[in-house]
């Protein structure tokens, strides 16, 4: 009766795993057409729950580029540079489609939020330095990136704090933050 028992526990579980392969390999996917800003190309970066698309579209040989927030009703739209610039590159967008990256200006590399209806916000550097690049944002508005300059520090911005260094692991001099979570806890790396 054991020998028995353990033979039909064996044919269940092989028939449990056929069936969630089987499950697994009739997902489908489809690869679409973002379509692109005009004069380039498009690279997607960043994607929200709502199937929204952010990234950079333009000519990828020259500083023409432009961050873009792409939305299956209104398609690709330009999100524009930051005063002076002529470069931008979305890289983050979260639930409430507000989407960050980078934008140059007449001298430096900053980073930047964007929120429809108010447009693109130089969101700063850390002390002593004076340029930046964000690249991800919480559901709450939370960013994270790096500052640079006199080094390159990953930071934390929100609006009620401004941006903030994350610090580096000990004996580090370099450190970069790359995603948040909803309850703050960011991912990136640091480094001598």
């Amino acid at each position: 009766m054991r020998k028995w028992t353990s033979t039909i526990r064996a044919a269940i579980t092989a028939a449990l795993l056929l069936a969630m392969c089987a499950a697994a390999s009739a997902t489908s996917y489809t690869v679409g057409d973002l379509g692109a800003l005009p004069g380039g190309s498009s690279t997607g970066r960043g994607i929200n729950l709502a199937g929204q698309v952010v990234g950079s579209s333009g000519n990828p040989q020259s500083s023409a580029s432009r961050a873009f927030l792409w939305t299956r009703p209104g398609g690709m739209q330009s999100l524009g540079v930051l005063r002076g610039g002529d470069y931008s590159d979305a890289f983050g967008i979260n639930r409430a489609g507000q989407v960050v990256g980078a934008s140059n200006t007449t001298t430096v590399m900053r980073a930047f939020i964007w929120v429809a209806g108010a447009g693109m916000q130089d969101l700063g550097a850390l002390p002593g330095d004076t340029g930046s690049r964000a690249f991800a944002i919480s559901d709450s508005g939370q960013v994270v990136g790096y500052s640079s300059g006199s080094g390159v520090r990953a930071f934390l911005w929100s609006k009620a704090s401004g941006m903030q260094s994350l610090g580096t692991l000990a004996g580090g001099r370099h450190s970069e933050a790359y995603r948040i979570k909803e309850r703050g806890q960011v991912v990136g790396d640091s480094a001598s």
